[in-house]
């Protein structure tokens, strides 16, 4: 959160400073470029990349949840709607 919240008064002043000295042409391709290096940083990174990897390998594959699968965690196929087991 510090990061987030603490980081937009300088961006904000830094994007003022350069719209006023160079237009907001510069800006928009000057913001675009900053994200896509803080992107490839991301990615350059393996536990970036691999994140929720490693709980998909650890997960047997017939405990995996598909999207659309309303199941709730920890009940069995065998569970009613009340939660009972039959």
């Amino acid at each position: 959160m510090l990061a987030s919240f603490g980081v937009f008064p300088i961006s904000v002043a830094v994007g003022a400073v350069v719209v006023h000295n160079f237009g907001p042409a510069l800006l928009f391709p000057l913001a675009a470029a900053v994200l896509l290096a803080a992107i490839l940083a991301g990615l350059s990174q393996r536990c970036w990349r691999n994140l929720g990897a490693t709980e998909r390998a650890r997960t047997p594959a017939n405990q995996r949840r598909m999207p659309g699968d309303r199941r709730r965690p920890g009940l069995s196929m065998t569970t009613d709607t009340a939660g009972e087991a039959s």
